[in-house]
Order: structure tokens, then C-alpha cells, then sequence
């Protein structure tokens, strides 16, 4: 696995255009726990486990791992990345899950860069996009060997989409705490589950709450309110 496709150039023009992207298409990128996973990212390397809901999601990771001190990557579909290369120039890393043994190579080559605190790798632990009700979440082994090769701690983090007062949906990031290697040895993909499932049901609360406390607005959105519109101001004044 090699550097040489990630481009400092290239990420130059890559995370403004994200960001304006995702401020004229989403309600709004809005996130829990960032300023404690700074806090760890600081002070360690880390395996960061999202849920993986649509195809928003490798922007929303780039956009996510911006908002951390260091260097991240994120683990990509070979195939996928092969189809998106521009991915790899803001470093996307090849998973190649065609083959067991190249997909363990690949881990273990991910694990290697988790060497240093400020250093982090991203991984969609279950694998395919997968709507956030369905349970079990089916969650894959390969982030096990990734967390056992690297000895790094894993961080759940739940991400989901959900319509609010726009017609564009908002996307609503919860971060939980550090899940030490050891622990993640002992209860397995379980242990995991359970931490992205509290992280999710943070989300949850927070939307049915209609109530941002604990969130803050890593994107603001850009997308016209409805209330806002011509036609919404004058229809408000024919009825008064």
C-alpha cells in the first residue's frame, strides 16, 4: 500500500469543494462528541468505525477528518476506489475483499500506519451501505484485525440522515468513546454493536427532542429554507 496517490495539492482543492458541497446539498453537517475524540486523537493513534448509510459517506468522512488534529485515512472498496480514484488522492487506501489473503494484507498495511499519536484510520465496519433501523447491524471482522494488528483503540461513530424543517436532509454524526483493544478482543464484533448502538440511539434522541444541546455544526447548510422563499412570503401575506 503506498502513499504516492495522496496529494497535498489535490486535497487543497478537495476540502473546500467538500465542505460547499456538502453545505448546498445537506440540512447541515451537525456532530456529538468532537471535542472529546480531538482530545484522544491527540494522544493516540485510532481506528475510527463509522456506520455506513449512502453514498454521502466517504465526503462526510473527509469532512469529519478535518475536524481532527493529524493525518487520517480511510479504508475504501478496491474495486470502488479503482472506479473513484480521486478518493486516493485525498488518501483513500485500497481494501481489496475479493481475495481473504489480499484483504488481511491490506489491514495489516493499515495497521502499520497507526504508529504515532495524530494518526487514525477510518473503516465502514459493516461493509455496504445499510439503512440504520435494520438490526442486527452486520458488522464485519475485518476492523477486529485492524484493531489486534495495530493495537490502536477503536472509536464508534454512528452517522445518519434525517429530514427536519427542509427538504434537504440534515446528516446527524455521534462519536462515543475509545473501546480499548482488549475489550474489543474479549467481547468481539458484540462489544462494538453495542457502542455504535447507544451512538445511534444519542442521534435518535437528539431528532425526536427536535433539540441540537451537545451537537455542534461542523457544515452549516446553505440549501434556501422553504419559509424563506418568495412564494411562501407572499402565500404568508394573501392570508393575513
Amino acid at each position: 500500500m503506498s502513499d504516492s496517490t495522496r496529494s497535498n495539492a489535490f486535497l487543497s482543492i478537495a476540502r473546500p469543494y467538500v465542505r460547499r458541497t456538502l453545505a448546498n446539498e445537506l440540512d447541515g453537517v451537525l456532530v456529538h462528541g468532537l471535542e472529546s475524540t480531538i482530545a484522544h486523537a491527540r494522544a493516540r493513534p485510532l481506528v475510527i468505525a463509522t456506520t455506513h448509510v449512502s453514498f454521502w459517506d466517504p465526503l462526510l468522512v473527509f469532512a469529519l477528518d478535518q475536524a481532527l488534529p493529524g493525518e487520517g485515512r480511510a479504508l475504501m472498496d478496491a474495486a470502488n476506489l479503482a472506479r473513484l480514484p480521486f478518493f486516493g488522492r485525498v488518501g483513500a487506501i485500497p481494501l481489496d475483499r475479493s481475495d481473504r489473503q489480499r484483504a488481511l494484507a491490506d489491514l495489516d498495511s493499515a495497521a502499520a500506519m497507526l504508529d504515532a499519536p495524530e494518526k487514525r484510520v477510518w473503516i465502514f465496519p459493516q461493509g455496504r451501505q445499510r439503512p440504520t433501523h435494520l438490526r442486527p447491524l452486520g458488522l464485519r471482522p475485518g476492523v477486529l484485525r485492524l484493531v489486534a494488528a495495530s493495537g490502536a483503540a477503536v472509536v464508534p461513530v454512528a452517522l445518519t440522515y434525517a429530514f427536519r424543517e427542509c427538504p434537504r436532509p440534515a446528516c446527524l454524526v455521534s462519536f462515543g468513546e475509545p473501546i480499548e483493544p482488549s475489550a474489543l478482543a474479549e467481547g468481539g464484533l458484540d462489544t462494538l454493536e453495542w457502542a455504535l448502538l447507544r451512538e445511534l440511539a444519542v442521534i435518535d434522541n437528539a431528532h425526536e427532542a427536535r433539540s441540537d444541546d451537545g451537537f455542534v455544526t461542523l457544515v452549516a447548510s446553505r440549501v434556501p429554507r422553504p419559509d424563506d422563499s418568495i412564494a411562501t412570503k407572499w402565500l404568508a401575506r394573501l392570508v393575513r
